[in-house]
């Protein structure tokens, strides 16, 4: 998430709804908790509660290299992964790399090529990219649809949803744009889900070689914008990283002036979702990585030291997003793994993976 663009599209946007006479952009926001207030996360009643369904964007370099697909897939499903998006960016700065392992899910393919082979053995099921699929407002005719024949090659079965486009306001996608991609997929097969996620509130906003707050005014128009793109999706959700808040500086919907921990966080944008939209399902994207696998600043901190979520707060993450009723959880970050200490990480992350889908929530 860029807080420069973040802050240019928030001013863009509050000029436009001025200008337009949209006062209802303009929403009242709750009154940010006091400290005492978040010590606990607010927990919905529910007679049963279930474990959200494990989805895995990529997997770690070294890995990801061997193209051993069967490999992969066979140790995403032992540790209880159901759902793989296939990214391989390794590295973002300062030029962007990639294995190039996402080809061997896209066209030109066929079903008996080594990734799809192996995920219909496994039943590891695919969430289609769907930015990749369909640029913005560049469709082509029904009969040479990509989706129609990535489903000729990995099997309708298979396929899990298909994303929007990431993050939409802050990467300028209309809802407008974001609605037709939605109806295509539903033209396409109207059973397949669209998932679409949204970025979190920075804490702060960088202008040139500055940073400073982020207003009231700005927070209040953004949440306004992003319920906009509710009903072109199916299932909604946020990406929310925090460990350390330190360096992820997110505020929350419900907490303006303060940096809530990663527990609180979670808690609140899946409330959020929970109370605005629609009553669809919704699940949280949550972080598989370190702020230092992204480079050596983030938010014009130095990255240095950061560490990689524990064992601990992995598992508390799965136990809020599990309380909050997710109905999936997406882990981001896998692909930029590369180093030996990287590795010991991925194996931690597996193993309470496979100790959340054994025993429940703790």
């Amino acid at each position: 998430m860029n807080q420069k663009g973040f802050a240019n599209l928030i001013i863009i946007g509050i000029v436009l709804a001025t200008v337009l006479g949209v006062g209802g952009y303009f929403v009242l926001v709750k009154k940010p908790a006091t400290p005492s207030e978040t010590q606990q996360p607010i927990t919905p009643s529910a007679n049963t509660i279930v474990t959200p369904i494990m989805i895995v964007a990529g997997v770690p370099k070294e890995f990801a290299e061997t193209k051993d697909y069967d490999a992969i897939f066979r140790e995403l499903k032992g540790a209880g992964v159901d759902g793989f998006f296939p990214l391989f960016l390794y590295e973002e700065v300062p030029v962007p790399k990639t294995t190039g392992n996402e080809l061997d899910f896209l066209l030109p393919c066929n079903s008996d090529t080594p990734a799809f082979i192996a995920t219909r053995a496994h039943n590891v099921k695919y969430l289609v990219p769907g930015e990749i699929l369909y640029r913005p407002n560049e469709f082509p005719s029904l009969s040479k649809d990509p989706l129609k024949r990535l489903i000729d090659c990995a099997g309708r079965d298979m396929i899990l949803g298909v994303t929007s486009y990431d993050e939409p306001f802050l990467n300028g996608i209309t809802p407008e744009q974001a609605e037709k991609l939605y109806r295509r997929v539903k033209e396409v097969d109207s059973t397949i889900p669209v998932f679409l996620v949204h970025a979190p509130l920075p804490a702060v906003i960088i202008e040139g070689n500055t940073s400073r707050p982020t207003t009231a005014e700005e927070v209040s128009f953004y949440l306004s914008e992003i319920r906009r793109y509710t009903k072109y999706a199916d299932i909604l959700g946020f990406d929310v990283y925090p460990i350390p808040q330190r360096i992820a500086q997110t505020l929350t919907p419900y907490r303006q002036k303060e940096m809530p921990d990663y527990r609180i966080a979670i808690a609140d944008y899946i409330r959020w979702l929970r109370e605005n939209s629609d009553g669809k399902p919704y699940f949280i994207a949550l972080q598989a990585f370190s702020y230092k696998n992204l480079g050596p600043l983030w938010l014009n901190i130095s990255t240095d030291g950061a560490p990689w979520p524990t064992k601990e707060e992995l598992q508390e993450m799965i136990q809020v997003a599990t309380t909050e009723q997710a109905s999936y959880i997406i882990w981001f970050g896998p692909s930029y793994l590369k180093t030996a200490q990287d590795e010991l990480f991925w194996q931690n992350f597996l193993e309470v993976l496979r100790n959340s889908t054994t025993s429940g929530v703790w």
